[in-house]
């Protein structure tokens, strides 16, 4: 068996194996919910790109508020100059996208992409799926992915 088949990931299996910066060095990295779907088919690629930009400039903008109480303008204090318009940026981004994909919208996006919270968490679960690809669909229109 060669090198190249032992770090491909199987489809079944909930983990993926990746190289790392160092030569040699390779790393476990759980799959995400949305990167599971993909493979099943229930989202296209599209919506897995989409899903993980928005995911990428949540983490950048430094949220980890509720949804229902943020204000996108605040910056966490002690920020240089150069970081808090990172930050900002990735803010207004942010909002942009939640404002594309509605208020409702949004609360799902914010919850399930963003803090990426357990889909065990919602009410009824085949709702939570069709209503986050739903807003999968709008945010990769947003991004026009």
């Amino acid at each position: 068996m060669s090198q190249i088949e032992l770090i491909k990931p199987d489809p079944g299996e909930p983990h993926a194996i990746e190289e790392t910066g160092i030569a040699g060095v390779y790393r476990t990295r759980r799959l995400s919910v949305f990167e599971r779907w993909q493979r099943e088919g229930k989202i296209e690629p599209r919506h897995l790109n989409a899903a993980n930009i928005f995911n990428i400039e949540f983490y950048n903008a430094c949220l980890t508020d509720n949804y229902a109480t943020m204000q996108f303008g605040r910056i966490p204090s002690g920020s240089v100059p150069e970081r808090a318009r990172q930050i900002a940026d990735a803010r207004k981004r942010i909002a942009e996208a939640c404002r594309a994909v509605g208020q409702i919208g949004a609360s799902w996006l914010w919850d399930y992409v963003g803090l990426e919270k357990p889909l065990k968490a919602a009410p009824d679960r085949r709702e939570a799926v069709g209503t986050l690809r739903i807003v999968l669909d709008l945010l990769a229109a947003h991004y026009r992915l």
